[in-house]
Parts: C-alpha cells; sequence; structure tokens
C-alpha cells in the first residue's frame, strides 16, 4: 500500500523504499520515548521525519512545529 504511494520507482523499488520508510518510522517513535531527554526526543523524531522523506523521495511532507 504505501509503495504505491512512493512516485517514480518501480514496483521493487517502490516496496523496499516502502519497507524501510516502515522500519524507520518504528524506530522514530521508539527512539525519542526511551530517550528521557525533550531535546534529544524532538531530534530523533524530526531526524526520523526527514529520513522518511529522504527515502520516499517526498518533499511536500508537511514540516511540524519543533515544540
Amino acid at each position: 500500500m504505501i509503495a504505491g504511494l512512493i512516485p517514480k520507482r518501480s514496483p521493487s523499488d517502490a516496496r523496499q523504499a516502502a519497507a524501510g520508510a516502515i522500519a524507520t518510522m518504528v524506530g522514530s517513535i521508539v527512539l525519542p520515548r526511551a530517550a528521557g531527554d525533550k531535546r534529544l526526543s524532538d531530534a530523533l523524531l524530526e531526524a526520523g521525519r526527514q529520513a522518511v522523506r529522504d527515502q520516499t523521495g517526498s518533499a511536500t511532507a508537511e514540516a511540524s512545529p519543533a515544540d
């Protein structure tokens, strides 16, 4: 399902990018919760967002506020 949202890639490449994006999203939720520090947590969340944008070629993902 997510692979279908990734433009300009072969189905195989899109599936690979989708799997990587899902793994990144899960890690981006788990690690900040375990960090115990708000600044580190926020940095990890933003790094995860940016990584998913980079992996999927999504330049239109909404930016969220830092605070």
